[in-house]
């Protein structure tokens, strides 16, 4: 019998690495299709600059299916140490990686950046500059047109600084919440055991994408909701799964053996 706490982590990595190629690979199966439907794309570079940030959004769902594979190669303490380098990778990715990428390709097609962009590339240095310029000369009316940068909410842009860091806590939570949910089907034959861990981990990634996708829609529906919240309180979906997995866990340890 292979040892948890062993240590290998290729569990862990390989399952990661095949989620987030597939998940990766099906967006831009999607996008693909979906610029042919209006014409195509004008640029190759207008979908090869979009990559850093579909990585690095992917990467915390993916490490779901990391933290599934590890169950039985790895302690908890051990795939968090290995989920930490996937959330640095992902905030490394959304924070700078991506919007550099972008900047660079809206300017060489022509772009008038230093309009769209005043403050450089929207990385979280210049999202605050930019909510600073912002609440200093506040506009008449709030836009969330990305050409008026000066004339978008202060609340959107918080909410926009604070979605990478979000990210990487995602993922340090979707690897243990993974890890959690593979030993809840330890007893179940491999087929079943594999459908599943597939259809929890589907739901556990679809509960906090909705979450996410709630919490962005109420930042964006008014200028007073709070970013920081409408940031931060999607985490509480994966602390919740977390939560009932180790009531589960401690009920189960409490059952008294039948001796029957």
């Amino acid at each position: 019998m292979r040892s948890r706490t062993g240590p290998s982590g290729r569990g862990f990595a390989t399952a990661t690495g095949t989620a987030l190629g597939v998940l990766v690979g099906w967006n831009l199966a999607y996008q693909l299709s979906a610029g042919l439907l209006v014409g195509g794309f004008g640029r190759p570079g207008q979908l090869v600059c979009q990559l850093p940030g579909w990585i690095g959004l992917f990467l915390p769902y993916a490490a779901l299916a990391g933290g599934m594979a590890a169950h039985a190669l790895l302690s908890p303490k051990g795939v968090l140490g290995r989920a930490t380098a996937v959330a640095a990778m992902s905030y490394l990715l959304l924070a700078w990686a991506s919007p550099t990428a972008i900047y660079h390709e809206n300017a060489s097609a022509g772009m008038d950046v230093a309009t769209q962009y005043p403050f450089g590339p929207d990385t979280p240095r210049a999202l605050r500059a930019q909510r600073a310029a912002v609440e200093a000369d506040p506009p008449e009316e709030f836009s969330l047109r990305i050409d008026r940068p000066l004339e978008q909410p202060p609340n959107w842009l918080t909410y926009r600084t604070h979605t990478p860091l979000v990210m990487a806590g995602f993922a340090l939570l979707a690897a243990l919440l993974g890890y959690g949910l593979a030993g809840l089907t330890t007893g179940l034959s491999p087929p079943r055991r594999r459908i599943a861990r597939l259809g929890l981990g589907l739901a556990a990634a679809l509960a906090f994408f909705l979450a996410l996708a709630a919490g962005g829609q109420w930042v964006r529906a008014d200028p007073a909701n709070a970013g920081v919240l409408g940031a931060w309180l999607p985490l509480l979906v994966p602390l919740a799964g977390l939560a009932v997995l180790e009531g589960l866990g401690r009920l189960r340890d409490r059952t008294p053996i039948s001796r029957s």
